[in-house]
């Protein structure tokens, strides 16, 4: 079932994992950092490929070619080991938080009046807390690196190619911006 209002929920969440914002913010830096890496890349790979055809019929440097696959590979592993550090960051993050939320909630039933399980059974009880904090905590770990990595791509991804070529740039932008409409005219 879809909360009412979804930011809001987003919100109040974001606040019962209050203790965690230092690891969240990590994780973060962490995330943008490894994704404008992996955006470098490309550039340093156009670099090296204009090198090889600039020097086509002269003879192709060779250890000028090699330095560049060093700095390609240097970049794309640190952009990798950073990608890991914050994947698994979140997933602690996101499994102590639900399990945080799974004492929490044990606690307020142990709270509630006998009269309340009189009402409701044991079952369904001890099914929606499982199920809603696992639940919980599964979207968590999805949602939150998904979505600083996808802004953070999106946006370098525009830089990178406004630098290259202002056409494809607003080509991409327009063909992400429908994108974007459809999908939320599917989900409406």
């Amino acid at each position: 079932e879809k909360p009412k209002d979804l930011v809001q929920s987003w919100r109040k969440l974001f606040n019962y994992m209050g203790r965690y914002r230092k690891y969240i913010i990590l994780a973060v830096m962490l995330s943008m950092i490894g994704t404008i890496l992996s955006l470098i890349g490309p550039n340093v790979l156009k670099d090296m490929t204009n090198l090889i055809t600039d020097n086509m019929m002269t003879g192709i440097p060779l250890d000028e070619v090699g330095r560049y696959g060093i700095i390609m590979l240097i970049i794309y592993a640190i952009s990798a080991v950073l990608m890991l550090a914050q994947g698994i960051i979140l997933a602690t993050v996101t499994q102590r938080t639900a399990g945080n939320l799974r004492k929490d909630i044990s606690r307020k039933i142990n709270r509630i009046p006998l009269s309340f399980f009189d009402k409701t059974s044991t079952g369904d009880i001890m099914s929606r807390v499982t199920n809603d904090a696992d639940t919980m905590g599964q979207s968590m770990n999805q949602a939150i690196g998904m979505l600083v990595s996808s802004i953070t791509l999106f946006i370098g991804s525009i830089v990178m190619m406004t630098i290259t070529n202002v056409l494809m740039m607003i080509t991409a932008v327009v063909s992400s911006l429908a994108g974007i409409g459809l999908m939320i005219i599917i989900m409406t």
